[in-house]
């Protein structure tokens, strides 16, 4: 039973996702794979904001909650069928090629992989300190009280070990979780993180399809899934692996919008951003910079007025989502980590002597250490041989989007006022796992000019863009 609870969560997060999905991209027709890698991905993020926004109004998670937001996300399928189309996954059929086999080993290090991830999330139950003390913590209390009633809890300063300002996406998935299941249960709490996994892993595979053949995309979806620091990560109920799925699909939306892609791209991208911003205090640097992204290279794009106005539409609807979660915040007492506080040129200029230390820690964790599985070795290597071969755009625009996150990350380090070798312990192979989708896909797309696509025509076609 419990597990089939699990399932049944699982597929509403996924139902409630193809409905978004719908709405943003109407009746365009995008790959299967993508659309079962998205459509997760959305439902992970869309069922935890309207579970907040419940709660700010006094309702609890609960099974009837969960059968509501079913129902009204069933309801609305009509309208947008009959008034704006619905998303209808197209299947290519290509024809066997002789290296298709070399996809064997790269599925079975997928496997492998979320085998492994599912298999130490099931072992135990939270034990990571920040899994129990601020996201499993929180979880438990939205799924007794909502938000509403919650006014004490959010000023007790006692409590300030929770991050009481934190963003509150990974807790009411998992408070969604504990509602399916009906009881409050530390082990298959995890099990919303899981499934945003597995689906990062599809959607990898999807995002990648397009720009090389079957063999190298299994392989560069085995890199991204199976690395150790997403193994490591990844089913410890921590809010660091959704944190990098949805930037994952942020920074491909952005990217393919920013290219030459459609409204719904924009959509996409805009709505990844908003779940990033609730997901974790990071998001809100990563949306920023997807903003700024997005203005600077919109100069380039075509039609010019056209982007620009999505732009504008896209934002505004990003800030009317958030808008809730921002006014809610601004009420919290930022008494830890309050880095906009401390973000000044006095501070700045004043911890410059931390820049050697940092650039060194950043170089070894970055290049020196095998818990990446390269990935940044191959990224760089490869968006360096693609200057040889003209590069494609793409890649150059998630080149800057890595280049921003990192330098954002780097300016915390310098602000922060808390010891800054203990914190550089703690936090930077997380935060490094935030960027690591991006370099995935630099890799991907720098090889794309090198390695075609041939399986199709019309995957070839895609790969120029």
């Amino acid at each position: 039973m419990p597990l089939l609870c699990t399932a049944a969560y699982g597929g509403l997060m996924f139902f409630v996702g193809y409905v978004l999905l719908c709405l943003f991209a109407g009746r365009e027709r995008r790959p299967l794979c993508e659309v079962c890698g998205v459509s997760g991905l959305l439902g992970g993020a869309a069922v935890p904001f309207i579970l907040f926004w419940l709660s700010l109004v006094g309702v609890v998670p609960s099974r009837a909650v969960l059968v509501f937001i079913f129902l009204a996300a069933l309801a609305a399928l009509y309208p947008l069928h009959r008034f704006r189309g619905i998303v209808k996954p197209a299947w290519t059929a290509t024809r066997p090629t002789k290296s298709d086999w070399l996809l064997l080993p790269s599925l079975a290090l997928i496997v492998w992989s979320i085998y492994t991830v599912a298999a130490l999330a099931y072992k135990y139950p939270l034990i990571e300190w920040d899994a129990v003390s601020t996201w499993g913590f929180k979880a438990k209390v939205f799924s007794l009280t909502p938000i509403s009633g919650l006014h004490d809890f959010f000023h007790d300063y006692s409590l300030n070990f929770s991050h009481l300002d934190y963003p509150l996406l990974v807790p009411f998935l998992t408070a969604g979780e504990y509602a399916a299941l009906g009881e409050v249960n530390d082990t298959l709490g995890k099990s919303g993180i899981l499934f945003l996994y597995g689906c990062y892993a599809i959607f990898i595979y999807a995002s990648v399809r397009p720009l090389l053949p079957r063999c190298a995309v299994g392989a560069v979806t085995a890199l991204a899934v199976s690395a150790p620091m997403v193994l490591r990560w990844a089913g410890q109920g921590t809010a660091d692996m959704p944190l990098a799925v949805f930037y994952a699909g942020s920074a491909l939306y952005l990217t393919r919008w920013i290219v030459g892609g459609t409204t719904g791209d924009a959509w996409l991208a805009a709505f990844f951003s908003a779940a990033c911003f609730f997901t974790k205090n990071e998001g809100l640097a990563l949306a920023v910079i997807n903003l700024i992204t997005a203005a600077a290279f919109g100069w380039a794009a075509r039609p010019r007025p056209r982007f620009f106005r999505e732009l504008g539409i896209t934002s505004l609807a990003t800030l009317f989502l958030l808008l809730p979660w921002i006014i809610f915040r601004h009420s919290l007492p930022h008494i830890d980590e309050n880095y906009p506080g401390h973000l000044n040129l006095a501070t700045i200029t004043g911890n410059l002597n931390r820049l050697p230390y940092l650039l060194d820690r950043f170089n070894e964790w970055m290049f020196h250490d095998p818990d990446s599985n390269y990935i940044w070795q191959l990224a760089l290597g490869a968006l360096l041989l693609g200057l040889c071969t003209r590069a494609s755009a793409a890649a150059w625009v998630l080149f800057f989007l890595l280049l921003a996150q990192l330098a954002a990350y780097l300016l915390a380090y310098l602000i922060t006022p808390m010891p800054l070798g203990d914190l550089v312990f703690v936090t930077m192979k997380r935060l490094l796992l935030h960027a690591l989708p991006a370099a995935v896909l630099i890799f991907a797309y720098s090889i794309s000019k090198i390695l075609p696509n041939c399986d199709n025509a019309a995957s070839t076609a895609a790969a120029k863009s």
